[in-house]
């Protein structure tokens, strides 16, 4: 799927606009955003799910201890 296609035009983007506004916690609809993301690559080309999920995890858990460091030392070493 690419950005100019129908299929996203008319069948991806409105349900992913329409789950986004009926979410209303901000940790909902950014695990709404992380699994239309996630839909939207393993569409194109599937193999590449496994990366992004190993990406996303280290991402996340990286920013976890970013917050919870207290020095800035830490915090860059996190980065």
């Amino acid at each position: 799927m690419i950005f100019n296609s129908y299929l996203f035009l008319f069948a991806f983007f409105p349900i992913f606009v329409i789950g986004n506004l009926a979410l209303r916690t901000p940790g909902h609809r950014c695990l709404w955003l992380s699994l239309c993301s996630y839909v939207f690559y393993g569409y194109w080309d599937y193999r590449f799910l496994a990366l992004l999920f190993f990406s996303s995890g280290i991402d996340y858990v990286a920013g976890q201890q970013i917050h919870r460091a207290t020095s800035v030392g830490r915090k860059r070493a996190w980065l």
